[in-house]
């Protein structure tokens, strides 16, 4: 319990002790090191993202943004909000169960699935619309 003592945030706490008890020499190296910016160009099957910009945990860097953008097998969503996997959307009168992320899964796989995709065709994302819909 000592080294719980003065943690402040989850970089703290990763600091002390995920680090320590992960074979980490650090939470710099942690992160480094569970990031998944190493394996991005290397996707070769089609690969929904979705990212807020205010997640508090997750900081997407401009390097995994380029990474992202390049691999034709990745289909990045960026909405503004959402933070840490909360992406609700308001229940809009009109049958919107606000289950924003799922609708977005769903329509994610209809979109692989209406191309007959198979692990040897290459995706082009440019059918993405500017608010991120598929």
């Amino acid at each position: 319990m000592q080294q719980l003592e003065g943690v402040q945030s989850l970089r703290d706490f990763d600091e002390r002790i995920t680090s320590h008890y992960m074979g980490f020499s650090g939470a710099d190296d942690y992160y480094d090191k569970a990031s998944a910016m190493h394996a991005l160009d290397r996707i070769a099957i089609p690969t929904l993202v979705i990212h807020a910009d205010d997640d508090p945990y997750v900081l997407i860097s401009e390097a995994s943004r380029h990474k992202q953008h390049e691999n034709p097998n990745v289909v990045f969503l960026n909405p503004q909000y959402g933070g840490h996997v909360g992406f609700i959307a308001d229940s809009n009168g009109t049958g919107d169960d606000g289950y924003w992320a799922e609708r977005k899964i769903i329509e994610f796989f209809a979109w692989i699935e209406q191309r007959r995709w198979t692990p040897y065709m290459v995706l082009s994302v440019s059918h993405v619309s500017e608010n991120g819909t598929v």
